[in-house]
């Protein structure tokens, strides 16, 4: 059985297809890096509107190869 990660998601807006096929990681992806870009790249507050701790969306931007070393939060 596969999991919910191994799922491919299509998104349609009336005939035309905006995204797709994308994994459920990929979908998450694509919403965190932009968050990251609407909120200016603030760590802290993309963290906060996510929903998901400080330490876990840096993981997640390391596992992206998105991670800076600046330090910006």
């Amino acid at each position: 059985m596969k999991s919910i990660k191994e799922y491919r998601f299509w998104f349609i807006t009336g005939s035309q297809f905006l995204y797709g096929p994308e994994t459920l990681a990929e979908v998450e992806k694509r919403y965190i890096l932009s968050e990251l870009q609407r909120l200016g790249g603030n760590k802290s507050n993309v963290a906060k509107s996510l929903g998901i701790g400080l330490k876990t969306l840096y993981r997640k931007l390391e596992s992206y190869g998105e991670e800076s070393s600046d330090g910006d939060d």
